[in-house]
């Protein structure tokens, strides 16, 4: 796989999901063919929509009550 954006990226491996998928469990019906192509756009448009992909846990804001607990694993 090139080193693209991670868009891109995770559009690569899904269409190749999607060969993989056709070939080995190939559709019996025309309703089939469609809900699969149907759930295959819905996933790509919501790859390409996505805005962060890598996204971070929230910080925390001092003097809200989350703040003055201490966190998970951490020393204090």
């Amino acid at each position: 796989m090139a080193s693209g954006s991670l868009h891109q990226q995770y559009l690569e491996s899904y269409m190749f999901f999607m060969i993989i998928q056709a070939l080995f469990r190939p559709a019996q019906t025309l309703e089939d063919v469609a809900r699969e192509l149907n759930m295959d756009i819905n996933c790509i448009l919501a790859i390409q929509q996505a805005r962060y992909l890598n996204s971070r846990p929230p910080v925390r804001k001092s003097g809200s009550p989350e703040a003055r607990l201490p966190l998970q694993g951490g020393v204090c």
